[in-house]
């Protein structure tokens, strides 16, 4: 049998990322019953029982316009079929409400869920006048991580 061409972290990238998008279908359409059933195959072949979820791949159950749950329902799904940690990308759920990063964290409490990041804006980052504000966020919500996804200027 002939040497595979995709290394060890190629491999559990591509197995994660499986994984993740198979089992968002259930967030995407909550209660969906094709994703649980994944799940129940693919969370043990995970490289960490620590499976994660970046919230921006939910955003609009979060907080799209029409199709807002909320925090509180999408956070109930996304334990309930076996996530472990998130990343968030805004905290905020559109016309199901205000919400505070302390009722976040208490939600996350809640269902068992921990907060690992959060992506923001290039300015939101690096600009003073707002990354304060970002960074008590973050602290507020006990995530050892921020950073974005936006190109650096210049490069």
């Amino acid at each position: 049998m002939g040497k595979s061409s995709i290394g060890r972290r190629g491999f559990l990238g591509l197995a994660g990322g499986t994984a993740l998008g198979v089992a968002s279908t259930a967030a995407i359409g909550p209660l969906a019953g094709s994703a649980n059933a994944a799940m129940g195959v693919a969370a043990p072949d995970t490289p960490s029982p620590k499976l994660g979820l970046q919230l921006y791949s939910v955003r609009d159950k979060v907080s799209g316009n029409g199709t807002a749950i909320g925090f509180a329902a999408v956070f109930e799904e996304l334990a309930r079929i076996g996530f472990k940690e998130l990343e968030f990308a805004g905290y905020t759920q559109g016309a199901v409400g205000p919400i505070t990063p302390a009722q976040i964290k208490s939600l996350m409490d809640a269902n068992g869920l921990n907060g690992i990041g959060s992506h923001i804006s290039w300015n939101a980052l690096t600009n003073p006048a707002q990354n304060d504000a970002q960074f008590a966020i973050a602290k507020e919500l006990a995530l050892p991580y921020i950073g974005t996804a936006n190109d650096f200027p210049g490069t």
